[in-house]
């Protein structure tokens, strides 16, 4: 079994390209979301993301304990850049965290189309709605602990598309909230929603189609994956007749895999189950509202 081989047994896991995303996306355009379902949605999204930092500061603990300086390197250019810090004038100047953004995206579309109360990050990590949930956080740390290369390649595969034909998480997740961007009054969208988006993928405006997302091999999601793919090679070390070593790192690649999956399925069951609970918001609105862009309304992004 060569790595190409063990890529793909991990590649068309259902963990890779999860469906919930799409999902939500398209209840969003056909019908609208409850509040309800938009709730469980971002507790769940916010819970995933939260330990992320957390997580990459583990790789680099154990490569810098290690002497493994490639994965170092890696680790602390992933964090510089989810700590949002820029280079200016040849200086690191702080910014935004990947992860308030992210936090202040969900809570701007909470506020603006659902007229739901913000939530923080640590608040949905630390209090879970699901056993799945919990599992799937402990999983977690502990594949940090015992395998953290492994486990960053994982979690880059199963959110990040491939920069070529998958647009990933970040893709799917921001059709859902462009669905709902005639709801943000002036200019919020492009100042709550999508400095998040932009940190993570490529997103231009189209002067007829509105705001898009461009699949790029220099979007931040995917230089990710390409160095936690680096470092995944590194460490395996394998020979194309290393077969046992690929089948026993496999075992663990797919019990991590399946207990994410089972965590978006989770999410995905409970979004499901609160179709009928309050009303749906339509993604469109339909009272009239001047446009700061000049947009008359009924163009809003282009729609």
């Amino acid at each position: 079994m060569s790595f190409d081989n063990f890529k793909a047994e991990v590649v068309k896991h259902e963990a890779c390209q999860h469906k919930l995303f799409s999902y939500v996306a398209e209840e969003a355009k056909e019908t609208g979301l409850t509040p309800a379902q938009f709730d469980v949605f971002r507790q769940g999204m916010l819970s995933r993301i939260s330990p992320t930092i957390t997580s990459i500061t583990q790789l680099a603990n154990a490569a810098a304990s290690g002497h493994d300086d490639q994965v170092f390197i890696t680790a602390v250019q992933n964090l510089i850049e989810e700590g949002g810090f820029e280079v200016q004038d040849g200086k690191i100047v702080p910014g935004k965290t990947h992860r308030n953004l992210g936090e202040q995206a969900f809570n701007s579309l909470a506020k603006h189309a659902f007229n739901l109360e913000p939530v923080t990050m640590k608040e949905s990590e630390e209090h879970p709605r699901s056993t799945k949930e919990r599992v799937y956080h402990i999983v977690t740390e502990h594949m940090y602990e015992e395998n953290p290369v492994l486990t960053s390649w994982l979690q880059e595969r199963a959110s990040g598309g491939d920069g070529k034909e998958q647009k990933g998480m970040m893709g799917d997740l921001f059709e859902l909230f462009n669905a709902y961007r005639s709801h943000f009054p002036e200019d919020s969208f492009e100042k709550e929603v999508l400095p998040w988006f932009q940190a993570h993928i490529e997103v231009i405006q189209h002067p007829d189609l509105g705001y898009q997302v461009v699949l790029s091999e220099n979007s931040v999601e995917y230089q990710h994956g390409q160095r936690a793919e680096a470092d995944i090679k590194q460490y395996l070390n394998l020979e194309e007749n290393d077969v046992d070593s690929l089948k026993k790192v496999l075992i663990d690649a797919k019990m991590f895999l399946d207990t994410q999956a089972d965590f978006f399925n989770d999410i995905l069951d409970r979004v499901h189950a609160n179709r009928r609970v309050g009303t749906a918001i339509p993604a469109e609105v339909s009272f009239n509202r001047t446009m700061i862009d000049g947009n008359s309304p009924g163009e809003i992004g282009g729609r």
